[in-house]
């Protein structure tokens, strides 16, 4: 019987169209190989996804706090009459 993806369960050997043998235990370990490949792929995209968000974090606190430091030199030079620095 063959499973959903047209591969024979592991276990027993077929012979296909093309004359080769096709192991199962073979389709098995290619499998195996492949998924552990993705989920390593998929680990190394999580983390470049953490430290991108961390970078983008980062720099939005920072944008902030420039925001914030230019508004009150703004404010501070409109306070003390037409913004000429200290008397």
């Amino acid at each position: 019987m063959l499973s959903s993806s047209g591969r024979q369960p592991s276990g027993g050997s077929f012979s296909g169209a093309s004359g080769g043998s096709f192991s199962g235990v073979s389709a098995y370990e290619d499998d195996k190989k492949a998924l552990e490949t993705a989920v390593k792929q998929i680990q190394q995209h999580g983390a470049d996804i953490r430290r991108e968000t961390n970078m983008l974090n980062n720099t939005a606190f920072s944008f902030n706090g420039d925001k914030s430091r230019v508004q009150d030199i703004v404010h501070c030079k409109g306070s003390n009459g037409g913004g000429q620095g200290p008397a």
